[in-house]
């Protein structure tokens, strides 16, 4: 879509889990995996109150949204295990797609 190559390496792997985003970083020549770590555990300390005051009331939904924001951390079950996988594999099937890597 037109954006420089510097600002893709930084926002491709934002929402991707800690191990993928930290790989794609690298890979790219991006610090970005301290923004990953970062915004994962703003999720963990604040992602459940967000989603609660956004009326979202379903176990199974908060787990997924949780396992996708904020790559685990402070998440358990199979919904957030789905989230991060599933969240794993996009990101990294668009990285490839969009992104010529080295």
């Amino acid at each position: 879509m037109g954006a420089e190559d510097s600002l893709l390496a930084t926002i491709a792997p934002k929402s991707a889990t800690t191990a993928i985003a930290v790989e794609i970083a690298d890979r790219l020549g991006s610090v970005a995996g301290v923004i990953v770590i970062s915004s994962s555990i703003f999720g963990a300390a604040f992602g459940l109150l967000i989603l609660q005051l956004g009326g979202v009331r379903d176990e199974r939904a908060i787990g997924f949204a949780l396992g996708v924001a904020s790559s685990g951390i402070g998440t358990a079950g199979g919904f957030a295990s789905l989230g991060m996988i599933l969240n794993a594999l996009l990101t990294i099937l668009l990285v490839r797609l969009f992104i010529a890597t080295p």
